[in-house]
């Protein structure tokens, strides 16, 4: 089998995982087509740009003559948070495809969506750090004994 023949439907037959394994359990409708492109304004009138774009933050302008509602062709996920013209926040919305939307109102903004932390990432994060110094003060314990030996 060569690449141009590794469609999602070929991966999913061939791995034996549906396409709902990998998608949040809040997702009720499930996407036929991949997204024509990655926003879209589904209400109002205006343009929508994609600046940039990484795992973890998007840099989008909006030129809005009317109030927008701009869907973003992504996944929503607790942490996700958006930012316009660096000052007011706002809490994505999730479409009934599980997608994040957000409102912009009349004029250009430039809007920041950003991976922000939450609780249990900041839970993980000291978990972690508390781990790798429980290792190290063991190692260094040890050494201490090897040494005294």
């Amino acid at each position: 089998m060569n690449t141009s023949e590794l469609t999602p439907q070929a991966i999913q037959k061939h791995s034996g995982i549906p396409d709902q394994f990998y998608t949040p359990y809040w997702v009720k409708n499930y996407a036929r087509t991949p997204a024509k492109s990655d926003l879209t304004i589904i209400k109002g009138k205006g343009n929508v740009r994609l600046i940039q774009k990484t795992s973890v933050k998007w840099h989008i302008q909006v030129d809005a003559r009317t109030p927008c509602r701009v869907e973003i062709s992504h996944y929503y996920y607790p942490g996700w948070q958006i930012a316009m013209d660096s000052q007011h926040f706002q809490q994505p919305e999730i479409s009934p495809n599980g997608l994040m939307i957000f409102h912009s109102p009349v004029g250009t903004h430039n809007f920041e969506l950003y991976f922000g932390l939450t609780q249990d990432r900041i839970i993980g994060y000291l978990m972690l750090i508390l781990g790798i110094m429980g290792l190290a003060g063991m190692i260094i314990c040890q050494t201490k004994q090897d040494k005294s030996s």
